[in-house]
């Protein structure tokens, strides 16, 4: 970026340096919070720091993390306001939804619509992301939470590690993470099961 602003002539030919730079640096994020999680258990999770959590209020702050992306692809995030609440740890059910909400951003053609839903199942609540890409195989399925498993034939850059770093994420909190994908759904549909929050005070 200095030398971009130092030298306006290189710009172009420094871009492919400055996306190396980005991808390296995703990567490196992502090692970082993998190595973090790594040594927590289901019994060492008790130590997080766990609080009722507004799905709105997660929703909300994700979505406005991307409004860049999402005007520059000229897409939709369509969510209806929920008054249900989840409970866990705030910082990293964020890290869970950017990772992804970041994906179906990625691999959804431009102008399209990314559905957000939040359902409660008991004392379970449902997170629910879809979007409106070209889905995945039924044999990759499976393996897309694998580290550093991509799919091949997508032209996107990633690392792999994104759904890996969900589905720990969802069993520190002892919920579930499903996943959907052609022929039953359009597109890719991720559903992460979380236990329920306490409810808002009625006013």
């Amino acid at each position: 970026q200095l030398l971009k602003r130092e030298e306006p002539a290189l710009a172009t030919s420094l871009e492919p340096l400055q996306q190396d730079v980005k991808r390296a640096t995703h990567l490196i994020e992502h090692l970082m919070v993998l190595a973090r999680l790594d040594p927590m258990s289901m019994t060492t999770s008790d130590e997080l720091e766990m609080q009722s959590i507004a799905v709105d209020t997660l929703f909300t702050e994700v979505v406005a993390s991307f409004n860049t992306e999402i005007a520059h692809k000229n897409m939709q995030i369509d969510y209806r306001m929920s008054e249900l609440s989840v409970y866990g740890n705030h910082d990293l059910l964020g890290v869970a939804l950017k990772n992804i909400i970041g994906n179906a951003l990625k691999y959804s053609p431009n102008g399209s619509v990314i559905h957000l839903s939040a359902q409660l199942r008991d004392t379970q609540v449902a997170l629910t992301i879809q979007d409106n890409g070209p889905g995945v195989a039924p044999e990759a399925l499976a393996r897309l939470t694998q580290r550093f498993y991509r799919v091949l034939g997508t032209k996107e850059t990633g690392s792999g590690l994104g759904l890996s770093i969900v589905k720990k994420i969802v069993e520190l909190h002892q919920g579930t993470l499903n996943l959907r994908s052609t022929p039953e759904v359009t597109g890719l549909e991720i559903e992460i099961t979380l236990p329920k929050g306490q409810d808002k005070p009625q006013i």
